[in-house]
């Protein structure tokens, strides 16, 4: 997985990919690794609806919305990753919610936390916002 589009969780690095994939072991991780929320289980059991409605959804795409990289971490689409921050923490969805918003408008949401705003504020513009 290449280490374009990174975010910074609390000081944890989250990779993304050019194929719009984010990497939900460093999600994890940055949520503080706790053993009842592993990506692993998500995905076979809460996530497990949403990601067949992605699969059978993905504009006719054959290529799976799951992967396990080279050092073992799980990838997933992007929309997959979005929802599995929604389940590791509220603060962690914020923050992603934050940051999307900053990418596609500049700003970030009025109800962040004046730390999670200096974050994004300081968070480069996403390439294709630009283009």
């Amino acid at each position: 997985m290449s280490d374009i589009a990174k975010l910074q969780y609390k000081g944890v690095a989250i990779r993304g990919s050019e194929d719009d994939f984010l990497n939900l072991t460093d999600m994890w991780r940055a949520n503080g690794a706790d053993p009842n929320k592993r990506p692993s289980d998500w995905i076979h059991k809460e996530g497990a609806p949403f990601i067949e409605f992605i699969e059978e959804n993905n504009e006719g795409s054959k290529v799976p919305v799951i992967r396990i990289e080279d050092e073992g971490s799980t990838s997933a689409h992007w929309q997959i990753g979005w929802a599995y921050a929604g389940y590791l923490s509220h603060e962690f969805h914020l923050y992603c919610n934050s940051v999307v918003r900053t990418d596609t408008e500049n700003k970030p949401t009025a109800s962040a936390p004046e730390w999670l705003k200096r974050v994004v504020l300081s968070l480069p513009v996403n390439r294709r916002a630009q283009g």
